[in-house]
């Protein structure tokens, strides 16, 4: 089934006589924390798990509970209570700071937020053999975004997307669809028929092949369609973006913390086919002082291939692999494929065949495809009890071999078949009656499901899983990266919207791989690659069996000196980066977020793709074309500074800024606080292992007379366990303010106030004008004057 084929808003003549619709409202019902309308042949159920979200459900005949996805795990007892009044033609339902209006001759549905219609049916919900539609209003002047992974511009408005994961190798371009993530959510933001700005998120909690029509068939319509599973959604209301994505996160859940280490910057190739050139890249970082949070290891280290080995050859001892890396600050990490090779021999796949833990037919065969194995069997997933068996697979191999990190490929899942997946008539279950088409999607969500949590329940310490694939919730289990990508500069382009609007989908933990996957990086692409990579969230230079080297040294010596600079700044921003990672845990807030994020009502960047914000106001904007040396930059309101001049720039205005090849870009708001490492703190090979606080603490305040007061935070813990679940961890809000000629800050401590996080922190006040006197806590300070700054220490008081 094609695109064309799965999503028909307009139904031919032919296919119109057998569209079914609700009919017949036959009245309603309150069944605990749920309004129940009854059609003849099917219903509409209401609910609000949450305040201000919406869970609407349809259905012919009976609703089918057991073709849930299982993703959102809302309690039932912390539900909004509901009102409804029987409005003559209308059924109002009210509940979580939201009403729902149903119309009794259709069942179209409207949603109001106070008097702001915030979503409404753009025609009655309608089933075909094509499946379910349902068609929603976009009003004028909206913008869409998030989709997951997805290429083309940040507003997502206009295009069809589907959602089915998807091995795909031949080059990305602007119209590739689908990949290898699929995560069924949007944000319409603006637009609303009514003043002021509006946010509503729209979630499907359907895991079957989707498309989503946001305004290409229709341009005042989002049409939504899938051959099967429940019509099941959620509607999110908020005047703003962050408002969308915390309450999102409350439904598919919220990103744990990463392990501290797994924030550097990884190297990999397809393949490091030796321990020997593993140890030989590992030392050219140690000579150059580099840091390195990890090495991994693509398929070449397998004996053929075979998941859980090793070849014996090559790599005669990988647990002194690992502990020779580890001397080093190096983390091992290894890929683990789901495919297992169909010969006897291999005592994993005897495992298989003997518990049947296969994905097989309906008839209890096993389902048999070629992957990098060869003929390769698949486990199910779907099972509970082949997860288990599957995380105890993968910890006894990691503890085993002292590896660290876990890198899942290939599970679309992908095979070399004409469809590049699975047949269709596969099935999964206990009974093999569930459908390849109802966990497809979810393939990749239960294999990281099974890995987080055995090595989380037995080793007590942060799980690093890197996924190709994905669907909606899999940030609570697994980094993700944008596949194979080209070292292209389209590409370089193309992974900037991709990122921010899987940020945007509740993804905090994405990058692609930096320098491009295949083709032949040159030294100026790698170095505009490593300007932006080194803000990805997940940093990985990786690249293809018989593509350029693109190790940082690989390019000659002033190609280095520059990557190198890059590498520093990572490190440097590192507490910055912690620091987001810990709201992106608490709120969903994106690692790196667009503009749009923080100027909702700035109609310049809307559309604006190719600038982001990262943690408090630094603004960066990379070069994405070759020979560039100057480019646009859009400042938002307010005043602005350049970081590597210093100027003072006034914000609602498009400017040229300098960019030679040497920098990217770099702009703070005025009134941020930007936190760092103190020079030379936090650099080397072990730069992410040290925690925040025992190590120098550096902040610089961006100060203007334009802007009174600001916030921000500086966060640190073990960097390793789940104690900070527990309240062990060290956070210092940093609040400053101004007075007439007194800059005043405060340092308020949270957290574990036995934890350790260091003696006190160092500031610079760029841009002092008028400041005479530093007050810390209303205590004046020693400060010392530089040209265009002012310098002092802080103590922390538990």
């Amino acid at each position: 089934m094609n695109s064309s084929e799965l999503l028909t808003t307009t139904p031919t003549p032919t296919v119109r006589k057998r569209v079914k619709r609700l009919r017949e409202w036959q009245g309603f019902h309150v069944d605990g924390k749920t309004a129940v309308c009854e059609a003849r042949n099917g219903g509409l159920a209401v609910s609000f798990p949450f305040p201000l979200v919406a869970r609407i459900r349809l259905w012919l005949g009976t609703y089918d509970a057991a073709k849930e996805t299982g993703i959102v795990k809302a309690d039932p007892s912390g539900a909004s209570d509901i009102a409804a009044r029987n409005d003559g033609d209308t059924l109002e339902v009210a509940g979580g700071g939201l009403t729902v209006l149903i119309n009794k001759a259709d069942f179209t549905v409207r949603v109001f937020r106070g008097d702001r219609e915030i979503a409404a049916d753009a025609e009655p919900a309608s089933w075909n053999r094509r499946g379910f539609l349902l068609r929603q209003r976009l009003y004028d002047g909206e913008s869409v975004y998030g989709m997951g992974e997805k290429t083309g511009f940040l507003d997502k408005r206009g295009r069809r997307y589907e959602m089915w994961n998807s091995d795909v190798f031949s080059a990305h371009t602007a119209t590739t669809d689908p990949l290898y993530v699929s995560v069924p959510f949007f944000i319409r933001l603006g637009g609303a028929p009514s003043s002021g700005t509006a946010a509503c998120g729209f979630y499907l909690d359907n895991s079957y092949r989707a498309a989503f029509d946001l305004g290409e068939t229709d341009p005042g319509a989002a049409g939504i369609q899938a051959p099967d599973g429940n019509l099941d959604y959620y509607l999110i209301a908020s005047e703003s973006l962050p408002g969308i994505l915390a309450r999102y996160a409350e439904l598919t859940g919220k990103a744990p913390l990463p392990p501290r280490w797994a924030l550097g910057h990884h190297q990999s190739r397809y393949s490091y086919k030796s321990a020997e050139e593993a140890l030989q890249v590992a030392q050219g970082f140690t000579d150059r002082n580099l840091g390195c949070a990890s090495i991994h290891l693509d398929i070449h280290y397998m004996d053929g291939n075979r998941t859980f080995t090793w070849d014996e050859d090559a790599f005669p001892d990988p647990a002194d692999l690992a502990e020779r890396l580890a001397e080093r600050g190096i983390r091992l990490t290894a890929i683990i494929d789901p495919a297992i090779k169909a010969d006897p021999e291999y005592g994993t796949y005897r495992e298989m065949v003997k518990n049947g833990y296969w994905c097989r037919y309906a008839d209890g065969r096993p389902y048999v495809g070629r992957v990098w194995p060869g003929e390769s069997v698949f486990p199910d997933f779907a099972r509970q009890d082949v997860r288990e068996w599957w995380g105890g697979k993968v910890l006894a191999f990691l503890d085993e071999h002292g590896i660290e990190g876990v890198w899942h490929d290939m599970n679309e899942p992908a095979v070399f078949n004409d469809e590049s997946t699975m047949d269709s008539a596969v099935c999964h279950g206990e009974e093999p009656t569930e459908s390849h088409g109802r966990f497809h999607n979810l393939y990749a969500y239960y294999e990281c499901m099974a890995t987080y949590e055995a090595i989380r329940g037995a080793r007590k310490r942060r799980p690093f899983i890197l996924s190709r694939a994905g669907f909606a919730g899999i940030q609570k289990y697994a980094a993700l990266w944008t596949g194979d990508n080209r070292s292209m500069w389209e590409h370089l382009e193309l992974s900037l919207p991709m990122i921010l609007n899987m940020g945007l989908s509740g993804l905090p933990f994405v990058g692609a791989d930096v320098g491009g996957f295949s083709y032949n990086a040159t030294g100026e692409l790698m170095v505009r690659w490593y300007q932006l990579g080194m803000f990805y969230p997940f940093a990985r230079n990786h690249c293809a069996e018989g593509a350029r080297r693109q190790e940082p040294w690989s390019f000659g010596p002033e190609t280095e000196r520059l990557l190198v600079e890059s590498m520093r700044l990572r490190e440097r921003l590192m507490p910055d980066l912690y620091a987001a990672f810990h709201l992106a845990s608490k709120t969903a807030r994106p690692v790196m977020r667009p503009l749009v994020w923080d100027y909702p009502d700035d109609i310049e960047v809307r559309h604006l793709y190719d600038q982001f914000l990262f943690a408090h106001g630094l603004m960066a904007a990379p070069v994405l074309r070759p020979g560039v040396h100057i480019r646009q930059v859009y400042l938002p309101a307010g005043v602005w500074f350049d970081l590597h001049t210093g100027e003072r720039l006034p914000g609602g205005r498009w400017i040229l800024a300098e960019a030679p090849l040497a920098r990217m870009p770099l702009f703070a708001r005025a009134g941020s606080l930007l936190v760092t490492a103190a020079s030379g703190a936090e650099t080397g090979p072990a730069a992410a292992d040290r925690a925040a606080g025992l190590a120098p603490i550096h902040v610089t305040l961006w100060h203007d007379d334009s802007v009174g007061s600001g916030e921000w935070l500086v966060y640190d813990d073990d960097g390793s366990s789940f104690a900070y679940e527990e309240g062990v961890y060290a956070l210092v809000r940093l609040l400053w303010s101004r007075g007439k000629n007194n800059l005043n800050l405060e340092l308020i401590r949270e957290g574990n106030p036995s934890f350790p996080f260091g003696k006190g922190l160092s500031f610079s006040v760029k841009n002092p004008q008028g400041i005479e006197t530093v007050s810390v806590s209303g205590t004046p300070v020693r400060v010392e004057r530089a040209e265009g700054e002012l310098r002092f220490t802080a103590e922390i008081v538990p």
